[in-house]
């Protein structure tokens, strides 16, 4: 609706609200039951969806909460070296992981430092860890090297980590 003429009328706003309603769904329904006085100007019509419909409040967790989340994310190991699908978009499963913990780093408020870096580190998959450095001063210093990484490194290292393993079972 903001992108109406800003001259339209408040008539032909709540005319042309009813274009953007699907039938028979709630809101369509809501719409014909609005009240003349309801229909009278705009603003009433605002009113009447926002009593429909309040906005509800997002909840945001704490700092804390976040780290909690941030140590919870990680990376399978059946991931290394596979392509995902995100949207439209194909992307290594690395790269998707490295987006979301970022994510939760920057909402952690720990981007800018160290912290939990080494815990997050110390339980990635094994192939992938073996290709980082040893220390990391900032998230992003970090998550750029996972970003970074070699496709054809990792699944290579994967295979050796598979030959070892099956060896060492034999």
């Amino acid at each position: 609706m903001l992108f109406l003429n800003p001259l339209s009328t408040d008539m032909q706003k709540i005319q042309a609200l009813a274009n953007y309603l699907g039938t028979g769904s709630p809101a369509k329904c809501w719409y014909d039951d609005l009240t003349v006085t309801q229909h009278a100007s705009w603003d009433n019509v605002v009113k009447a969806f926002n009593n429909r419909w309040p906005t509800t409040k997002s909840t945001t967790l704490t700092s804390e909460e976040y780290q909690t989340e941030l140590l919870k994310h990680k990376m399978a190991e059946e991931d290394v070296g596979v392509i995902k699908t995100v949207g439209c978009q194909k992307v290594w499963a690395h790269v998707k992981w490295v987006e979301e913990v970022m994510e939760l780093a920057r909402l952690a408020k720990i981007e800018n430092g160290p912290m939990l870096i080494w815990q997050v580190k110390k339980q990635l998959p094994k192939a992938v860890k073996k290709l980082l450095d040893e220390e990391y001063t900032t998230w992003k210093e970090f998550m750029d090297d996972m970003k970074d990484l070699s496709t054809s490194k990792l699944k290579q290292e994967c295979k050796e980590i598979e030959e070892r393993k099956r060896k060492e079972e034999e």
